[in-house]
């Protein structure tokens, strides 16, 4: 299990970057959800 951070980390790109636009870059997406698992 991770720490909470890397999931607040993970929120804070997608708010940073448009959700959209971030969510259509399907490999790093995938890449950073994988990796934290947070979903």
């Amino acid at each position: 299990m991770r720490a909470d951070w890397d999931c607040d980390f993970l929120f804070g790109l997608a708010r940073f970057f448009h959700l959209r636009e971030f969510l259509s870059n399907g490999a790093f997406a995938h890449a950073l959800l994988s990796e934290m698992s947070c979903f």
